[in-house]
């Protein structure tokens, strides 16, 4: 069967987790592999700032074309003007 790198990891991490399962340590993998990853929203007009984290154990960063992964990571973290129909209007 072919899968792709996502599904590949997302596989192996559950299987990881069941064969850990015994152990005493309940989050061993979120705390040795876990992250969180934060998006916010900044209001351009009033500086309204709204922001949902998540728990995450991969980013999907785009790497062809990149010099390096510190690159493919500063492209992942920049900011993104929302206008037009993608706007973000506060209430």
């Amino acid at each position: 069967e072919q899968q792709d790198v996502d599904e590949f990891f997302s596989i192996f991490m559950d299987k990881l987790e069941t064969s850990l399962a015994p152990l005493k340590e309940k989050n061993l993998l979120k705390d040795i592999f876990g992250g969180e990853i934060c998006n916010q929203i900044i209001c351009q007009e009033c500086r309204h700032r709204i922001e949902r984290c998540e728990d995450c154990l991969v980013l999907s960063l785009d790497v062809k074309g990149k010099k390096s992964v510190l690159e493919s990571l500063d492209l992942y973290v920049e900011g993104e003007m929302l206008d037009g129909e993608n706007k973000y209007f506060c209430e």
